[in-house]
């Protein structure tokens, strides 16, 4: 059912067999997350808002590496972080330790260990004094997130031709219902009709150029 696959940009991926899908760009993972989630979600919202603790929720945790570019980034920019995220289909850790993600990032393995192992949603594991995670392995339509309890969110779920349900007008009302004000939403597509779900779901969308490979991406915000 998984693959390990080598990206463009030397960086691994997984590969689903059963839906022919990567859980990152085949064009570069590490770029992929660096570009759409890290520098067009997190440095866009620190650019623009002032916050004491940035509350993260991440729709489809896969590898981790989203989580863990986020910890990298919160650790060298003095940040607090909240991070929480849900995978109904959760990566076996051996699978995730084989990619050799620490060689890549800088990090350890006991961090990518402890960050797989953080399985008490919405209780949170404390990693450190400055970044609390949680994962839970739940349908995105059975999580239950508060009003205004996310301020940035993280739509990493695999493409829309695949799970046309996890990018549905009530997925995006969901999201836009949990995200505080201001608030931002981000993924790697720009497809219509999910451009078209967050417009209907109260958001304001924005096309923004996307990672290597892809021409376009979409950010949403809440305000």
């Amino acid at each position: 059912m998984f693959q390990i696959a080598e990206t463009r940009d030397g960086t691994p991926t997984v590969i689903n067999t059963l839906l022919n899908q990567s859980y990152h760009s085949m064009h570069g993972a590490l770029m992929e997350s660096m570009h759409v989630f890290i520098g067009e979600g997190l440095q866009y919202f620190t650019s623009k808002f002032q916050h004491s603790v940035i509350r993260i929720f991440e729709m489809g945790f896969g590898t981790g590496l989203n989580a863990l570019l986020t910890y990298q980034y919160a650790k060298a920019h003095g940040l607090k972080i909240h991070y929480q995220a849900v995978e109904k289909h959760p990566l076996p850790v051996d699978l995730v330790l084989s990619l050799n993600l620490h060689h890549f990032l800088g990090v350890s393995e006991t961090l990518i260990t402890q960050f797989h192992h953080s399985q008490h949603f919405p209780n949170a594991v404390c990693v450190d004094d400055d970044f609390l995670i949680a994962v839970g392995h739940l349908d995105m339509r059975e999580v239950l997130l508060s009003p205004g309890s996310i301020d940035l969110m993280y739509f990493d779920a695999f493409s829309p031709s695949v799970q046309p349900e996890l990018w549905s007008e009530d997925i995006m009302r969901t999201c836009f219902q949990a995200l505080s004000v201001p608030g931002v939403w981000v993924t790697y597509s720009c497809k219509g009709d999910v451009r078209r779900a967050l417009i209907k779901a109260g958001f304001q969308v924005e096309k923004i150029p996307g990672p290597p490979g892809k021409r376009e991406m979409l950010r949403a915000l809440k305000i």
